[in-house]
This record gives structure tokens, sequence and C-alpha cells, in this order.
């Protein structure tokens, strides 16, 4: 037996209706909203153990942008170019989704893709914090670098976002 807008529980000894909620009510409140929603830029940056620094100064680094959404997912990009070396100069492209929970943490997966597909990055999965006091959100996250001709090696991503 259905009825609309009601749930029917039978059972063997009694049958008990339950109102529940028509698409008219509006108990639900209003959606959601995230404090962070709005427009961040920032940084990203791929460290790769070349050197003995590599923790320290970023093998590609450049410019980024993201858009946080009222649920609180994010979606953007930018680019990320060889600082030295041999391929000095090459750029990346930079995708950035994942999202912000209202307390201000941030997951989501970077990935630094190469046209010629001769360099690549694995997809990184960066965790950190936002902070609704200075406005900035930070993440990180290992990876692989893959540089033509040579095996993968230990690596990681930063970002770096204010709004």
């Amino acid at each position: 037996m259905f009825l609309v807008g009601s749930i029917v529980l039978a059972g063997c000894a009694d049958t008990k209706i339950v109102e529940s909620p028509t698409p008219e009510d509006d108990t639900a409140g209003p959606p959601a909203t995230s404090p962070w929603e709005g427009d961040w830029t920032g940084t990203i940056d791929g460290h790769a153990s070349f050197e003995t620094d590599w923790e320290t100064a970023p093998y590609c680094s450049g410019e980024v942008s993201v858009a946080v959404g009222e649920a609180g997912l994010l979606e953007g990009g930018g680019d990320c170019v060889i600082l030295w070396g041999p391929y000095e100069g090459l750029g990346f492209d930079a995708t950035l989704s994942g999202s912000i929970t209202e307390e201000g943490a941030v997951v989501l997966i970077g990935a630094l893709l190469e046209g010629s597909g001769d360099h690549a990055w694995d997809d990184a999965d960066l965790a950190g914090i936002a902070d609704s006091v200075e406005r900035t959100a930070t993440a990180q996250g290992d990876t692989l670098y893959y540089p033509t001709g040579m095996e993968a090696i230990d690596a990681f991503m930063v970002l770096g976002l204010s709004y």
C-alpha cells in the first residue's frame, strides 16, 4: 500500500503511517553555503629530487586561479613552468579539483600535464588547511616526476592560495 506524501510501515501486528515532507514543504531551509566561496588566486610549485635543495627550491612554478562554489567544491587551473635545467621554460598545464570543508580542511587532486608527453607528473593528492583570518589556503602532496629518458623520481606539489 502506498500513500502520496506518506511512508507506510507494515508489521505483523500494526501498521503505522509516518508523514514525510512533500516537495512543497520548505523545511530543509536554504542550501548550505561555504564560508570559502569565491575566486582564489595563488601559486603551484612542483618539486623534484634533482638537487640537494629540492625540498625548498621548486623545479617548476606558476600561477593558478580557483573558484570555490557554495558547497565548498573547488575547480581551477593555471600553469607551472620549469625554472632551471635543460628544459627551463617548458610549461605544464595545472588542473585542480577538490573541496574545502566548512572547518577549512582542503582536499584536492593536482595534475601537471605537458603537451608533448615527454615529461610527466603523476596526479597528486593534496591536503592542507584554509585560514579564514589570513584568507589563505595551503596544500601539499607527494607525487612522482618522469623526466625524458630517466626513471621516475620523488616529487611533491605545493599549492598556496589567497582570496
